[in-house]
């Protein structure tokens, strides 16, 4: 396993707002562990959110006793959401930050993934790239009901409306998907600052480019600000290779 991450401030913005976390090695109980967190708010909240939520959930990781993958990385964002929440009450500077989070890890040849809000992971089997989270989004909403397509949700100036988030009042309940992994496989977690810069099809085109994992990373991140950077742009690549 071969594992590169790389957080990158845009074109546009005055800070970064997201934070990563990349490790190949145990985490507590857990074989290894990727996290994304693309944090919102005003001044320096979204910045706090989610690097309170990446250190949180990692430190509780190493401290727990659950076995079961999808129990312990949900027990801990779980905590990540309560803290924020109750600092947000007490710090009226603070108050209406949140953060998306996206974090998965490879267990016994089984990926499980665990989504709030809009930051996204992808695999890459073969030549095929598929997403496997869904945005919680307003725009998703609108493409669920048939009303525009994801094409026109990408450029959609309501596209960076979400309708989940850990920190925030309401239903913040993660998804959770689970998929098989073989040997060969990528997977790729990242902030909205690079699908909403790079379509899918051309992100699927770097992938499949005979480069290392950095060589990719740098290409996506490079893509993405060519193409506008109008936000922060992270990227954690993950490749299945002995």
């Amino acid at each position: 396993m071969i594992a590169v991450s790389k957080t990158d401030i845009g074109k546009r913005r005055q800070s970064n707002q997201d934070c990563v976390f990349a490790s190949t090695q145990p985490v507590g109980n857990l074989p290894d562990f990727f996290a994304v967190a693309d944090g919102m708010g005003g001044h320096n909240a979204g910045d706090y959110a989610s690097n309170y939520a990446i250190t949180l959930v990692t430190d509780l990781l190493r401290g727990s006793r659950e076995s079961d993958p999808e129990k312990a990385m949900r027990d801990a964002l779980s905590k990540a959401n309560e803290g924020l929440l109750n600092i947000s009450r007490r710090d009226e500077d603070k108050e209406g930050m949140g953060t998306t989070f996206v974090c998965a890890t490879v267990t016994d040849g089984t990926l499980t993934v665990l989504n709030v809000g809009d930051s996204r992971l992808y695999l890459m089997h073969g030549h095929e790239l598929t997403q496997v989270t869904e945005d919680h989004s307003y725009v998703q909403s609108l493409v669920e009901q048939g009303e525009i397509s994801k094409e026109e949700a990408r450029v959609h100036p309501r596209r960076n409306i979400i309708t989940k988030a850990v920190g925030v009042p309401g239903d913040n309940q993660p998804d959770v998907f689970t998929c098989p992994i073989e040997e060969g496989d990528q997977f790729l977690l990242c902030s909205d600052g690079l699908t909403s810069m790079v379509e899918d099809e051309r992100i699927r085109e770097i992938l499949e480019q005979d480069e290392d994992a950095g060589q990719i990373v740098d290409h996506l991140i490079n893509e993405a600000n060519q193409n506008g950077g109008t936000d922060n742009i992270s990227v954690i690549l993950v490749q299945m290779r002995g």
